[in-house]
């Protein structure tokens, strides 16, 4: 059974890969050129989920939407099956031993899939948004009944959308391991040309040092469920590549690997594209990237502005006209979606609030500020305990214990920075081993410093911490491996793979805290159905709430509307239909007594059916 569940998810990959290079081969190749697979990929992911956003507005996020992607994928495919296997049969990592490393990674990665769910912020609130999601459009002042169901990540629709009414659950299976598979075939073929002792540039040392914390993604992380910091983190470290990459002076960009095709100009200008992509599809992930997204996508803008009269195909009208409409196509409807959902464009703050009847009342939205900061700073303890500067010396010592998102690259920075500082000293180095891509090293210190203030969890800032240590090691490592100098990658290759793997801990460990439970469970089980009581409200409104908070606040598949976090003051806007949204109710109660035993009359699925009451309408109030 595990085996046939294995084969089943890389199928759904592969599917999903041809379909998502399809799309990104069609809007790429507005720039003409012959732009890359993987480039494909992302820009694919982008506009799929702009789609699924703009969807979204309207109606319930069904195998419909799904479905609808496979007209631009065809078309895509038609126009771009030649560039493809062009590029299939030309690089040299589809075949010998990168292809075969990478088929281990990807069969590991889709093994870990098959197995249970145990993220706790699925069961917290990630499968109920999923199950909102495929049953309503979005649904007005739906954070009014949980606040987490205000943050609006495209990660919920893109796993609603691959779960089919029949296995709704599917989707948490599929799409957190596949974005993890997408980003070994960048960080790969970078580590390989190390160990090949090829000469690497600056932005293939930073792919490649990327590979610590990517496998810590691929062997311990959880990729089943709601899980939105890897997608957005991976998202902002390739962005961050790629701009590395435009910023090598010409003669390092222009150095190809034996083997390599060859270069093209236009090719290198939609690489661009990609960057405005991935900066978009990193906020629309995860709202906490939104400083290191946006840095990194001013940063190409200047570098569009600081080259605008050079005469290169790079810089044509249509590539400046794409780089700014990706972020508008792809991030516009999802502002949208935050304000459907609480009031606020990037909820839970509470700045340029819509004044709508469902708008959350900001007391409650700062009260969820406050708590992911101080939960971030210190975890289960009163807010008046992390206020202030008292919380540092606990959060630096339980930061430690993180070991892949702290404690490596803190050690590498400071390896980094003093032997940089030895460099200077001596004056090792050439002027040509730095360059200007080490102003990459500004949206890497923005998005640090808004991650340390906003909130301040090793898992939150991953994209941040490791940019910051990516740039730093590859400044060492470009001076210490420059032109002329002899060959050392492949130590340096050794070494990185020796920091990810001892980073794991102990083998039986590691199988018993993340494996073992793939081959004792059901392969690709549903999500559990937490036990739940009937409570209402003073409308009358029922609710389902978990029956011990206090011990485990986590819903998982209850009937909706479900909240561990039990309003008396919740309303419905129409009380015929939870689809046109949920408001507070006023202080000013009628005297008369409610009849709390006979409840507004909703057809209420039994506990533990998974599929939501259907919406009535579709249309938007």
């Amino acid at each position: 059974m595990v085996a046939l569940a294995l084969l089943l998810i890389l199928a759904i990959w592969l599917a999903i890969a041809l379909i998502l290079i399809a799309i990104g081969q069609l809007l790429l190749r507005i720039l003409q050129g012959e732009p890359r697979l993987v480039d494909s990929f992302w820009t694919g992911l982008a506009t799929s989920v702009a789609f699924l956003e703009a969807w979204h507005l309207l109606l319930p996020v069904t195998s419909a939407a799904t479905l609808l992607l496979l007209i631009p994928a065809a078309l895509g495919c038609l126009l771009a099956r030649a560039s493809v296997l062009r590029q299939l049969r030309n690089r040299p990592t589809i075949a010998g031993k990168p292809a075969f490393l990478y088929a281990v990674i990807v069969a590991l990665l889709a093994l870990r899939a098959v197995g249970p769910c145990t993220y706790y912020d699925t069961g917290l609130y990630g499968a109920t948004a999923v199950r909102w999601t495929g049953a309503y459009p979005a649904v007005p002042g739906l954070a009014n009944l949980h606040g987490r169901l205000g943050f609006d990540s495209a990660v919920v629709l893109c796993i609603a959308a691959l779960g089919p009414s029949q296995w709704p659950d599917l989707g948490h299976h599929i799409f957190p391991g596949l974005i993890v598979a997408a980003i070994w075939a960048s960080v790969l073929p970078a580590w390989c040309k190390a160990w090949r002792r090829s000469q690497l540039t600056p932005s293939d040392w930073f792919l490649a040092i990327l590979m610590i914390p990517v496998a810590n993604w691929t062997l311990r992380w959880p990729i089943v469920g709601t899980v939105t910091d890897v997608p957005a983190s991976t998202a902002a470290l390739l962005a961050i590549a790629i701009l590395i990459e435009r910023l090598t002076d010409p003669p390092a960009v222009g150095a190809a690997d034996k083997g390599d095709p060859p270069a093209r100009p236009a090719a290198s200008g939609s690489r661009l594209v990609v960057v405005a992509s991935l900066c978009s599809l990193a906020v629309a992930f995860k709202l906490s990237t939104a400083a290191i997204a946006g840095a990194t996508w001013t940063a190409g803008f200047l570098w569009i502005l600081h080259h605008r009269r050079a005469r290169n195909s790079d810089h044509r009208p249509r590539l400046w006209f794409v780089y700014l409409a990706i972020p508008a196509i792809v991030l516009v409807p999802w502002v949208f979606g935050n304000i459907m959902t609480s009031g606020y464009p990037f909820y839970p703050s509470t700045i340029l609030p819509v004044h709508v009847d469902w708008l959350v009342p900001a007391a409650a939205a700062r009260r969820d500020s406050d708590m992911i900061r101080s939960w971030a700073r210190i975890p289960n303890v009163p807010l008046e305990k992390t206020a202030g500067w008292s919380w540092m010396g606990p959060w630096f010592v339980r930061s430690l214990a993180t070991g892949v998102s702290f404690t490596r690259p803190i050690f590498i920075s400071a390896a980094a920075i003093g032997c940089l500082v030895v460099f200077r000293v001596r004056r090792i180095g050439r002027r040509s081993d730095s360059g200007p891509w080490l102003w990459m090293l500004v949206p890497a210190l923005v998005g640090l410093g808004f991650w340390f203030w906003a909130a301040p969890d090793p898992r939150f800032g991953e994209s941040a911490i490791w940019a910051t240590t990516g740039i730093l090691a590859t400044w060492v490592l470009s001076i210490i491996d420059g032109p002329g100098r002899r060959p050392f990658s492949r130590c340096v290759a050794i070494g990185i793979a020796l920091v990810a793997l001892t980073g794991l801990g102990p083998p039986m460990r590691l199988f018993r805290d993340q494996y073992k439970a793939i081959f004792t469970s059901r392969p690709l089980a549903s999500l559990r159905v937490a036990p739940v009581s009937k409570q209402h409200t003073r409308s009358g409104l029922l609710v389902y709430v978990p029956v011990a908070p206090s011990k485990d606040d986590r819903t998982w598949g209850a009937p909706l509307p479900n909240t561990p976090y039990f309003n008396p003051d919740l309303a419905l806007r129409n009380p015929a239909d939870m689809r046109w949204g949920f408001t507070m109710a006023t202080p000013h109660l009628p005297t008369a007594p409610l009849q709390l035993g006979n409840p507004i009359p909703f057809q209420f699925p039994a506990v533990g059916d998974n599929a939501a009451a259907p919406p009535t309408s579709r249309t938007s109030p």
